[in-house]
């Protein structure tokens, strides 16, 4: 889900200057169960760069001035919780099937074209967290640029190489090139309002896709990524707003 304000300071939200949810551990742990409820003071404003200095100042998603002034770029955040059972945390379990009655580890590794989507456009959710899947797809992708690092203080990628076999020289080599850099699909928290767990061949709509570099799995299985912003609309996708519209893969 694309980020919301979360006004529950006392027992959702314990750290509220950063407006960042803190999950994949326990409470006792320093997690946090962040529930959207619209009703209870919460809200989410996606992230509009065209809208007038007023609005933006009541902006929530990614890539607005709620946690940062510099758009989020760099922001570290979980994007596949594991641990924990709470179903306020089982919301952010989900996985979209993209491409149905395929293997997850497969689909994360060689993003199939029939995984095209575009904003707008509704995706089943997917039962169950496949856990073992998305840990290997996810070392697998690492693994093609294994010595690369998200340096924190200058905010860029440190040691990343070209694919061995590639035949790409080292020396054109930038790291936005890297299979390490991903894009996620985000969508309304409208659908897990109150604490509601869409469950499997529910559907749900694409509102934005935001770039990341793919940072971590840890040893439970949570996995993280650094938010580097929206991508252009290419020849597939629209160009007005902040993120791509068609999300395709070109070989």
């Amino acid at each position: 889900p694309d980020m919301w304000y979360e006004s529950n300071k006392t027992t959702q939200d314990f750290r509220p200057a950063d407006n960042i949810w803190q999950g994949g551990l326990r409470p006792r742990d320093g997690g946090e169960n962040w529930v959207y409820e619209p009703g209870a003071g919460d809200r989410y404003v996606p992230y509009d760069p065209k809208a007038s200095i007023a609005d933006q100042a009541y902006q929530t998603g990614w890539g607005s001035a709620l946690r940062s002034t510099n758009g989020d770029y760099g922001q570290k955040m979980l994007i596949k919780p594991q641990l924990g059972s709470s179903s306020r945390n089982s919301m952010f379990y989900m996985l979209f099937d993209m491409t149905p009655n395929q293997n997850t580890r497969e689909e994360i590794i060689t993003c199939t074209p029939s995984s095209q989507r575009s904003v707008g456009q509704e995706v089943p959710i997917q039962p169950g967290g496949a856990t073992g899947q998305v840990r290997q797809g996810v070392t697998a992708l690492m693994n093609l640029d294994p010595n690369a690092r998200w340096n924190y203080t200058t905010n860029t990628v440190d040691g990343s190489q070209p694919t061995p076999g590639s035949g790409i020289d080292p020396a054109r080599w930038n790291w936005s090139q890297s299979p390490r850099v991903i894009t996620i699909a985000l969508f309304d928290p409208i659908y897990i309002a109150n604490g509601v767990m869409p469950g499997g061949n529910s559907r749900v709509t694409i509102n934005n896709f935001a770039r990341m570099w793919l940072n971590d799995v840890d040893g439970n299985d949570n996995v993280t990524a650094v938010f580097l912003g929206f991508s252009n609309g290419g020849a597939n996708g629209g160009q007005v707003g902040p993120l791509v519209k068609v999300l395709s893969l070109v070989k």
